[in-house]
């Protein structure tokens, strides 16, 4: 195995050490009930040669024998890759490995690229739903937050999708107090204060200073906002810095740097990608970085375990038999 896998080794080792590893992290479940029958036995776990996965859930009950997939409503149910190729997807993903990349690091023929991006779309649905049920909240009393739009000039790949013409334009908002800096974007079609304001609010605590370019649709938001506590502006016209009240936005134009060589080393993306491409560099920021504050492979992993098994829970995929 290569040494970027060395880490999880034990775990995709064989199936079988798989399967343990999962029900160990709660990824996969540790028993079931019968849905057939009253009252509902356990189901017994048993081998099964003529199955990748090696194993299957089974009614004891003579009359029953009814059979259940140890993925059934699971993050595995809907993929019929091996699941030690799966432990070793989720750890190249959180390693921030390309998908195109993906199979440098499998063994011969174990994943295509077409099964590989298969399951990145499928993580893709597990760091978004974080997203949405931990919304992002940024700023507090005293705290800065810059604001800023920028346009998206990404690359269209096989040449196909909008032209030139038609802009994205990506709204961003940047908490300064902390190191790195952390944020926010989202993709609007307007850059007016009906579009922003309402974006502002939703993602600022209470007491926040926002600091921002003089863009009309910024005007005065401490008296619309009850979230903003003082805005401050700065002309670029004129400053990079404002002389008096200090107000800048270059940590925010710095932020729109990193989230554009990120998405420039992906070699070009599509429209309909780049809301989930925002959300992974949103969701790597708060749950995939070390105690540096810098991205770190093994707390993305442990963090896309950890959000895995909650959305699992919150969805109520643990299988549970009721009767009246």
């Amino acid at each position: 195995m290569a040494g970027l896998l060395s880490t999880i080794g034990k775990h995709t080792a064989s199936e079988d050490s798989a399967f343990e590893y999962l029900v160990e992290q709660g990824l996969l479940a540790k028993e079931r009930r019968c849905s057939k029958c009253y009252p509902a036995p356990n189901l017994s776990l048993i081998r099964r040669s003529d199955i990748a996965d090696g194993w299957t859930w089974r009614c004891s009950l003579r009359g029953c024998r009814t059979k259940v997939s140890i993925r059934k409503d699971s993050f595995f149910s809907q993929s019929k890759l091996r699941l030690t190729t799966w432990i070793k997807l989720m750890y190249l993903w959180a390693s921030d490995i390309p998908v195109t990349k993906v199979r440098c690091h499998l063994d011969d023929g174990e994943c295509s690229t077409t099964t590989a991006v298969d399951a990145y779309y499928l993580i893709r649905d597990i760091y978004t739903g974080k997203l949405l049920a931990s919304p992002v909240l940024l700023g507090g009393p005293g705290i800065v937050v810059q604001i800023d739009e920028s346009l998206m000039r990404h690359n269209h790949k096989y040449n196909r999708g909008r032209g030139p013409l038609d802009h994205i334009w990506v709204f961003g908002m940047l908490d300064t107090s902390l190191s790195p800096g952390v944020g926010y974007m989202e993709v609007v079609d307007k850059r007016d204060a009906a579009m922003l304001l309402p974006i502002i609010q939703q993602h600022t605590r209470p007491g926040t200073i926002i600091h921002s370019d003089q863009w009309a649709a910024y005007r005065d938001p401490a008296a619309r906002l009850p979230t903003v506590a003082c805005h401050r502006t700065v002309n670029h016209s004129r400053h990079f810095v404002d002389p008096q009240t200090g107000a800048h936005t270059q940590a925010v134009e710095s932020y729109w740097n990193s989230v554009k060589s990120k998405l420039k080393s992906m070699r070009g993306t599509t429209d309909g990608m780049l809301p989930g491409h925002l959300d992974e560099y949103m969701w790597r920021e708060r749950w995939g970085s070390g105690a540096n504050g810098w991205m770190n492979a093994q707390t993305a992993y442990n963090s896309l375990v950890r959000h895995i098994c909650t959305m699992r829970m919150r969805r109520k995929i643990f299988y549970v038999a009721v009767y009246v």
